[in-house]
């Protein structure tokens, strides 16, 4: 595992001075961007004179309105190729660290001209031929966790050959890697959520839910991946429960495209949840869930954001790892998963699944049952933020 060295690249040893100018390759994927986010930091805080830009298909670059780290961001335009190779080339990089290492992303490496290019050791010419560093990932772990191991083997080279992420070495930058590469529990996102996303969002639950109940359960269904998609009368089985049983305020969050879905959710309802509106940026609706006690659905960008702002979650997964996009503070992050015997196939398989019979095993007693061990769990705020009358 960690960074290893192509044949006739570079030994780690022969690459002693710190760089300058880095360019991290994310492209789409909101998920992506948003675990990406502390090994962003921790290039930062590795390398602060440096400066760091980020190449980032929109609108996934809205996962990063949050963060301040970086320097730039650039727009990767799909209908300019060759002017954005260019581009790059003509910034003159030190380090490009392809975080996506997708068949687009290591041409562009390539392109670069970059001493230091970094990808995924996957199988194919273009990509060895792209890279001078490739690194192997272990074989299941949380998103966030492989890109601050990856920074942490760039960052050390002397530690890089054999894979192990440790301090930095003597002549390199000040700081250490130490505290920021892991922590079970804590990962530091430092996603920043401004005065006026937090006032308004303070303001709308305010007016949606009088006086506050003891626990506010936000939940966002909706996925464009049909294999993520609950059933709409099981979330409104158990936003009845939450509501009638357990006290809780719940709030509807949709995005683009998603609102039928979450009103044929609300039109099965006892009691109807409130809907948000559509909120005018990523920052807004992380400044709402930043205030919930919980957040329930699949595995989309606004669970991301709810584990990026420290609320607790509750995931439902049909086809998939969960491990690879929950969090690893499992008091406060837990995934609900069945199991599907198309896991054992080519990884695409889950996208021509029909019956989708691992999430349709996903019961309400189940998630009934999740969301209670989350809500009455002792390191779990309950009403700190929203408290009983």
């Amino acid at each position: 595992m960690g960074v290893r060295f192509p044949l006739g690249a570079k030994s780690a040893s022969a690459v002693k001075a710190p760089p300058s100018k880095i360019l991290v390759i994310l492209l789409r994927s909101f998920g992506d961007v948003v675990a990406a986010l502390p090994a962003i930091h921790a290039l930062r805080a590795s390398f602060p004179k440096a400066r760091l830009e980020l190449l980032i298909e929109p609108p996934y670059d809205q996962g990063l309105l949050g963060s301040n780290a970086h320097d730039e961001i650039l727009s990767y335009d799909s209908n300019h190729p060759l002017s954005l190779l260019l581009e790059l080339r003509r910034r003159r990089y030190d380090w490009i660290v392809d975080f996506k290492t997708t068949s687009r992303s290591a041409l562009l490496a390539a392109a670069s001209g970059a001493p230091i290019r970094s990808g995924y050791a996957r199988i194919g010419l273009p990509h060895r031929l792209a890279y001078n560093r490739l690194y192997e990932p272990p074989r299941s772990q949380y998103k966030g966790l492989d890109y601050l191991d990856w920074v942490g083997n760039l960052v050390a080279p002397a530690s890089s050959l054999t894979g192990s992420a440790g301090a930095l070495p003597a002549d390199g930058p000040p700081g250490r890697l130490d505290s920021l590469r892991r922590s079970n529990v804590e990962l530091h996102f430092d996603y920043r959520i401004p005065a006026d996303s937090t006032n308004r969002a303070n303001l709308f639950l305010a007016e949606a839910f009088g006086p506050k109940p003891r626990r506010i359960v936000s939940i966002a269904p909706a996925s464009p991946t049909a294999y993520k998609r609950w059933p709409a009368k099981r979330y409104a089985a158990i936003i009845d429960h939450l509501i009638s049983n357990m006290q809780a305020g719940v709030l509807l969050v949709w995005g683009r495209g998603e609102k039928p879905f979450v009103e044929e959710i609300a039109a099965f309802c006892s009691v109807r949840p409130v809907v948000a509106p559509e909120l005018p940026s990523l920052l807004d609706l992380a400044a709402l869930l930043k205030e919930v006690n919980l957040h329930l659905g699949p595995d989309n960008g606004a669970r991301q954001v709810a584990q990026a702002v420290g609320t607790p979650t509750m995931t439902l997964y049909g086809p998939g790892d969960p491990v690879h996009w929950t969090h690893p503070d499992s008091v406060r992050h837990k995934s609900l998963k069945m199991f599907c015997a198309c896991e054992s196939g080519p990884a695409t398989k889950k996208d021509r699944c029909r019956t989708l019979d691992c999430l349709m095993a996903l019961s309400v007693a189940d998630v009934r049952k999740g969301i209670e061990s989350i809500l009455v769990a002792p390191a779990v705020r309950v009403s700190e933020t929203h408290p009983a009358d």
